[in-house]
């Protein structure tokens, strides 16, 4: 069994020769010449492909994170800093807000045939990169809910409790965008452009759960969230959601908006990987589930044998229900030794547990 067909197999919950692993999300230019023994930065996609290929990756997700420069590794925080500096107060958020389109505008100028034929083209440029032995996992919308990056954090929340009815139209005008954009891969998914597994996600959660109650989440955002979401959900698609922070509190909103799977998983917030494979999504499932070791413990602190005994740990735990895919719990730096990085791929598929 191949890389691409062990991912297909993994999405479909279906029996495979091992647990599949999951890639994309590592930033360490020295990770990826430690594989190759190739200069990263002659081609920084070639070579980290080649990577990929060579440490026989399963998946790769089209959100793909690599360096940004030599001295730079996650290249739009800069950016973002300058852009909140545009906002000085919560009123600035809502003048803001007042100057967008209406969902109808929104509707009426999406060019319908140019985002069909652009999102073609990356996605089967992507996968073509990757090559016939790795799974493209392609990338979904959803409403947005990380305006922080915009605005900054004070102002956002501040908005969100001064304002709903604002905060209401911001999610609303996204959202709309968004479902277009999702209907979009359903016309590629009808074509057989794009499989109908999909990844998608924002960071709604800290070290000690959501950012807003979880209440604020369900009258404000989940139901724009579920609305972006609904044409592929109308299809049967699967939806890998990713997870920062402290998920449980909202896992059941995000199932009910859609979400089908689970990726990430900061376990050092204080929950363990079992209590999220017993929950249910869409029609009964268990989820999918896209485990990752930590990038704050074990990765960049452990030895090898570690990070070993923690891939056996959660193949342990919970490959028994099928859906199971490892990589990295966030992103993955140079701080993390190349070596555990190495080990944790190749150990992926080297363990055979009762529970698989």
């Amino acid at each position: 069994m191949n890389g691409y067909r062990r991912a297909l197999a993994t999405l479909r919950r279906e029996t495979t020769d091992s647990v599949a692993t999951w890639a994309g999300w590592i930033v360490s230019d020295k990770f990826f010449e430690y594989v190759t023994g190739k200069y990263f930065w002659d081609n920084p996609r070639r070579v980290a492909f080649e990577a990929y290929r060579k440490l026989e990756v399963d998946i790769v997700l089209q959100t793909l994170f690599l360096p940004a420069s030599p001295d730079e590794y996650r290249e739009f925080t800069d950016d973002s800093v300058v852009a909140q500096d545009k906002f000085q107060n919560p009123e600035a958020i809502v003048q803001y807000i007042d100057t967008l389109l209406k969902p109808e505008q929104i509707e009426k100028e999406f060019n319908w045939e140019e985002q069909v034929k652009a999102h073609r083209q990356e996605y089967e440029k992507f996968q073509n990169e990757l090559g016939n032995e790795i799974f493209a996992m392609p990338k979904c919308k959803c409403a947005r809910f990380i305006w922080y990056l915009n605005f900054g954090y004070e102002n956002y929340l501040q908005a969100m409790a001064l304002y709903p009815d604002a905060i209401t139209k911001l999610y609303r005008c996204n959202a709309t965008e968004m479902r277009l954009l999702n209907q979009v891969r359903v016309e590629l998914v009808k074509q057989k452009v794009m499989p109908p597994y999909f990844f998608c996600g924002h960071d709604i959660c800290g070290q000690t759960g959501p950012i807003a109650s979880p209440q604020m989440l369900r009258n404000l955002y989940f139901p724009w969230l579920k609305y972006s979401l609904e044409p592929l959900v109308q299809i049967g698609a699967e939806i890998v959601w990713h997870c920062d922070g402290y998920i449980p509190p909202i896992l059941n909103d995000l199932a009910e908006a859609g979400v089908s799977g689970f990726q990430g998983f900061q376990e050092e917030t204080g929950f363990d990987i079992k209590y999220v494979a017993q929950q249910k999504v869409r029609n009964g499932k268990t989820p999918l589930l896209w485990a990752g070791l930590s990038v704050a413990r074990t990765l960049p602190k452990g030895t090898v044998e570690q990070v070993k005994q923690e891939v056996k740990r959660i193949i342990d735990s919970v490959a028994s229900n099928g859906g199971l895919a490892i990589g990295t719990a966030n992103t993955a730096g140079p701080d993390c030794p190349s070596e555990n990085l190495e080990a944790m791929y190749k150990y992926v598929h080297e363990y055979h547990s009762h529970a698989f």
